[in-house]
């Protein structure tokens, strides 16, 4: 398996959230989220599938796999812990810091995640 691409992280961000709001994990669930055509996430589902993130079932709903669940849960912390710490340190409104939390998630170091954690706790939701 290799290093998902930051395309491929925010698939499984916005599939790890369909999952948490308890709709259905498909691929015009993702278009509809993403606002990309569905062709476009045909692709995508076949190369997270191919990396070993997701599974397609029978019923073309798509699951994690177990890494992929992993994965999806890291890069979900990160976003809230980020949108957490740009409100509660930077008192950035919470009304704008999801985009800055889109760019910063992918790039965040083992050692800044822990010590923002160290310095807010943890962030379970979004702000």
């Amino acid at each position: 398996m290799s290093d998902a691409t930051v395309a491929e992280e925010e698939y499984l961000q916005i599939i790890f959230w369909l999952q948490e709001a308890g709709l259905p994990m498909t691929g015009a669930n993702v278009a509809r989220a993403l606002q990309v055509s569905a062709p476009t996430v045909h692709e995508m589902v076949g190369r997270l599938e191919g990396d070993g993130y997701i599974q397609r079932d029978d019923d073309k709903t798509l699951a994690f796999t177990p890494v992929g669940l992993e994965h999806a849960e890291g890069i979900v912390r990160r976003h809230r812990l980020i949108e957490r710490f740009l409100t509660d340190v930077f008192d950035i409104p919470w009304d704008q810091v999801h985009e800055e939390a889109e760019r910063l998630e992918h790039w965040m170091s083992p050692v800044v995640e822990e010590r923002m954690l160290k310095a807010i706790g943890d962030a379970d939701t979004c702000p």
